[in-house]
């Protein structure tokens, strides 16, 4: 018989939460206040009594597809959990911030990067995402948040990854980037076990869709024109696989509270940098300092700034700051610092800032948790986390960016 329980919560990744069995119990695809039918393997068989929160999810791949896991919530309770979430994740760790700005949204078809996998099954390509919790591969044709020119380019990757998921031991994953001159894309996991023929194969897959550019690995297969994205007004070519923002309109969001922050600032130092991003835009009215232990990033931005015309001086240096982080007598030539490190936080350059002079920090993070721990040890270092900007770039996701800014405290 199957057994009937009422979903008290979601839980940090948006599964709903019920008490069974005697403990805690994850569940996908349900919402709070549900009554759900449960299987002998606590698998859910049928929402019994819907949430008024519910909708439809847009998508045919929803619930097989582990791309997205709430489009089955309304936007408004979506959104409203997004920001209660934040809030008891920053509650927990002790953190307190002055202002909560409201949740930047980002809307359907926006994401302008994607990756995709790539399998050869039963004697054709399969490519799509993974399954939720699997290694398993959905076919899609169809997808609610990537851009339009995106989705087109997915038939065309059955010829192109194709024959690289024949070689043993591939599994390439295509991350594909729309630009402002075509479509970039780049290849990970295929051995290098190719001949001149099947490269061949590949170029000429490349050719028919027009790529402006295709990378396998570190090396690039064929260029017809340099993959541009624009960091504010200034051109920039990043290198294969170099990170950039998933949607436009969110860096734009995060760029302006960051211009914001330091607006009075002469100097600015822009750590975790990227190839740019927002050192360029910066780079209009400050002189900027930018560091990034990825070289390939660091020489797209020093290219970038040498062609445009009318911005400050920008200095940009290859430096790991995980293990070489700016001592707190650099950081003090800067009245204010940007930090976008990735997903673990920036602990040991977090430290460094504590015992600085910097009057200014915009803290750009993707993980609420990693940045509630460096921010507490800057609040006990005397700054003040005067405002928060949630942005919601992974729409349907559980993952939230945040950009805090943090002043220090007159003595």
């Amino acid at each position: 018989m199957p057994t009937t329980v009422t979903i008290d919560h979601l839980g940090q990744a948006g599964d709903g939460v019920c008490h069974w069995q005697g403990q805690n119990h994850y569940l996908p695809g349900v919402l709070p206040g549900e009554v759900v039918a449960l299987d002998e393997a606590g698998r859910v068989q049928a929402v019994i009594e819907p949430s008024p929160d519910r909708q439809s999810p847009p998508c045919p791949h929803f619930g097989i597809c582990g791309g997205c896991q709430l489009q089955h919530m309304t936007p408004a309770a979506y959104e409203a959990w997004q920001v209660q979430r934040l809030g008891q994740i920053l509650e927990r760790a002790g953190v307190k911030v002055t202002e909560m700005a409201p949740l930047v949204t980002m809307p359907p078809h926006s994401r302008r990067r994607i990756s995709v996998h790539v399998r050869w099954l039963k004697g054709k390509a399969i490519v799509g995402f993974k399954q939720r919790k699997s290694w398993s591969v959905v076919d899609v044709r169809a997808c609610e948040i990537a851009h339009p020119d995106v989705v087109a380019a997915l038939p065309g990757i059955v010829d192109l990854a194709g024959p690289l998921a024949q070689i043993p031991k591939a599994a390439p994953t295509c991350h594909l980037t729309r630009t402002e001159t075509g479509l970039d894309v780049h290849i990970t996991g295929v051995p290098p076990r190719y001949d001149a023929r099947l490269r061949a194969q590949v170029t000429s897959a490349a050719v028919a869709m027009d790529l402006a550019r295709l990378s396998v690995g570190k090396e690039i297969w064929i260029e017809t024109r340099a993959p541009q994205v624009r960091f504010g007004d200034v051109l920039v070519t990043p290198p294969p696989g170099g990170f950039l923002q998933a949607v436009p309109e969110a860096e734009a969001a995060m760029a302006q509270a960051v211009q914001n922050a330091g607006k009075h600032a002469e100097t600015v130092m822009d750590l975790f940098c990227g190839a740019g991003a927002f050192a360029l835009r910066l780079a209009r009215d400050h002189a900027v300092e930018a560091y990034e232990m990825n070289a390939e990033a660091i020489t797209a931005l020093q290219t970038a700034a040498r062609r445009q015309q009318g911005l400050k001086p920008v200095q940009a240096k290859a430096r790991d700051l995980f293990r070489m982080p700016l001592s707190a007598k650099e950081l003090n030539r800067a009245q204010a610092v940007v930090l976008n490190p990735p997903r673990a936080g920036a602990e040991a350059q977090v430290a460094q800032l504590a015992a600085s002079e910097v009057q200014t920090i915009a803290y750009v993070s993707c993980n609420p948790q990693t940045f509630a721990r460096d921010a507490k040890v800057l609040q006990q270092a005397g700054y003040r986390l005067c405002r928060l900007q949630p942005i919601d770039q992974f729409l349907w996701s559980p993952h939230v960016e945040i950009v805090g800014i943090l002043e220090k405290l007159s003595t």
